[in-house]
């Protein structure tokens, strides 16, 4: 019988060791950053992973920096063999063309350093990088805040970040800190500023963002900010658990500065915490033995599904579908993209797509404004609301709904003009967050109102339309001109690949396809029809704005839930550590993974 156990579980081993193969793990992110007396940063990442089959490159996006500039990019590996770096990086190579390579590729939201992921196994990559203007000037103090690193797949279990300077060490005198968007610390140890995560990353979007403040003398930054530094507090703790007016990094977070400790931060935590890390991991160790069985399970009841929904073992159609997917509900469609194959749904993308529907219903329209310095500028002018939907004929996954609730909100935003910028909607929403709260939660609401599609309740039908059709308009120039159809039916299209998030691609095609196209169609048709980048802006203005108001807080309100948290906190026994809300204002930011 044991003989017999034994078999099975080996089995179950390598079984779990074939399925999990194509997966990887971000096991530990080191961050260690050197600052220079003008405030430019040496940055070096060291990442270990359990590397998988699938995917060609890692990378860590580099968006949002303003005027700081990313370069001086150099890669080496657990062999210690410094990459080749390239000037120009492209990310369609296969993963043996990018083997060894390394190189900066600039996107249209900023640049990403690349490199060859290689063969898969635990794999440990040194990234070296500098960024400049770090550390910036402002009226009362120096200072910067920064994300650096958001969580993206796969997630770090866990990530540790080390500041130092150049010359010297920061002292209580000198420097301030905080942290966001994890659970864990933040200290003072040996003269670094240290933050470490507590938990496991374990959601996209949860970053490692650090501020810290100087007294004016510490560093000499070669960029001056007007303003105070304070402002630049108030808005990073707008949402965190941090409180303005304490203004002492340690008690509004980590508790103990560690001031003087020449013990490593490790060895006293360990020497602390010991025993009972000891009965954890055990614990851990316990209930992954037993998970195992329960994992390979769900591997090979996914695999059966893809092979079932899509005819192959990959999750791509076999056909194309020509056809707007259920008679051109938008809901359904992206509840079969979500939940049949999450990494191609974007929640931007959707609402941008209904934006294109509703120019397509001649609700909005694009505008497109050219000054006497022919500066183009785009404008939305959102034409009168009609009346509400009648109660009793609301459905679920009502598109109708949907779009009444945002351009609700987008006819309020464009004022007196009926004009609307995406500045002007965010500038609209910060100013009335009180007022905003029902229409952003009917608006919220609605867009979590598509179907529950999963991978075991998901027809064969489902995934034809869905699927097939995005297979249809990425590979549409495969037919002839006479094979596109009726040109009014582009319009839809269109919508479905903002939705898909190939729009850039398939006007690109289209216009190659059929050369007469732009003649083929009205002035107002063309513009909106090629406005997909411009409802993108609209839309991450859309959700910035409705995030905005749905985590408002007044001051009253903030003071109590402060008032709330410091009372489990007390209660708990529990120091105050990292905030894992706030940290708006920073620089640096957009996700570093595997793909």
């Amino acid at each position: 019988m044991m003989k017999h156990l034994a078999q099975r579980l080996t089995l179950i081993l390598l079984a779990a060791m074939t399925l999990t193969a194509t997966a990887h793990e971000l096991r530990d992110l080191d961050i260690v950053v050197v600052l220079n007396d003008l405030g430019h940063a040496r940055v070096v990442e060291r990442r270990t992973f359990l590397v998988g089959y699938e995917g060609t490159e890692a990378y860590i996006k580099m968006y949002n920096l303003g005027n700081m500039q990313v370069g001086e990019l150099d890669v080496t590996d657990e062999s210690g063999l410094p990459y080749i770096s390239l000037m120009e990086w492209d990310t369609d190579w296969s993963r043996d063309m990018k083997t060894g390579k390394c190189g900066i590729y600039h996107s249209s939201r900023g640049p990403e350093l690349c490199w060859g992921i290689g063969n898969a196994g635990e794999r440990t990559y040194e990234v070296h990088y500098t960024l400049t203007r770090m550390v910036r000037a402002y009226d009362d103090y120096d200072g910067f805040i920064f994300r650096f690193y958001e969580a993206d797949r796969p997630l770090a279990r866990h990530a540790r970040i080390t500041i130092s300077k150049e010359q010297g060490e920061f002292t209580a005198a000198d420097a301030r800190f905080w942290a966001f968007g994890f659970h864990g610390q933040i200290r003072l140890v040996d003269g670094k500023i240290v933050a470490a995560t507590e938990w496991p990353f374990t959601a996209e979007g949860e970053s490692l963002t650090v501020m810290a403040r100087f007294a004016k003398g510490t560093f000499h930054p070669v960029t001056a900010e007007s303003g105070s530094f304070r402002k630049v507090q108030q808005k990073a703790f707008e949402g965190s658990s941090y409180d303005i007016t304490l203004d002492e990094a340690w008690q509004g977070g980590g508790k103990a500065s560690y001031l003087g400790n020449s013990q490593p931060l490790w060895r006293e935590l360990w020497n602390e915490l010991s025993p009972l890390a000891v009965m954890v991991l055990f614990f851990v160790w316990i209930y992954e033995l037993l998970a195992v069985p329960a994992r390979v399970r769900s591997e090979i009841s996914e695999m059966r599904h893809v092979k079932r929904l899509f005819g192959q073992k990959k999750r791509e159609p076999l056909e194309w579908w020509r056809e707007p997917p259920f008679e051109g509900n938008l809901q359904r469609t992206y509840g079969v993209l979500k939940g049949v194959d999450a990494r191609q749904a974007d929640e931007n993308d959707r609402l941008a797509a209904y934006l294109m529907r509703m120019m397509q219903r001649k609700l909005l329209q694009t505008i497109v404004h050219t000054d006497e310095k022919g500066r183009v500028t785009k404008l939305l002018k959102v034409l009168p609301p009609l009346p509400a939907p009648a109660t009793t004929a609301i459905k679920h996954y009502d598109d109708d709904k949907l779009m009444w609730h945002l351009q609700q909100l987008l006819w309020e935003a464009a004022g007196d003009d009926h004009l609307l910028q995406p500045d002007e909607l965010k500038h609209y929403m910060m100013s009335r967050p009180v007022e905003q709260r029902v229409a952003c939660s009917n608006l919220h609401s609605s867009l979590n109102d598509y179907p529950a599609i999963s991978l075991s309740n998901a027809t064969r039908k489902d995934v034809t339309e869905v699927f097939g059709l995005k297979k249809f308009l990425k590979e549409f120039t495969l037919l002839d001109e006479r094979g596109i159809g009726e040109i009014t039916l582009w319009k839809d299209y269109m919508v479905y690949a903002t939705l898909f998030g190939i729009a850039d691609q398939v006007m690109t095609d289209l216009k190659r396809v059929v050369p007469d196209f732009e003649r083929l169609i009205g002035v107002e048709d063309q513009v909106n029809m090629q406005s997909w980048d411009f409802a993108g802006e609209m839309a991450r203005a859309s959700y910035w704005g409705m995030e905005f108001v749905r985590n408002y807080e007044t001051p009253a309100e903030r003071s109590a839930r402060q008032a709330r948290e410091s009372a489990r906190s007390s209660s708990g026994g529990f120091g105050g550590g990292v905030s894992f809300g706030g940290g708006g204002g920073s620089f640096g930011g957009g996700g570093s993974g595997i793909r």
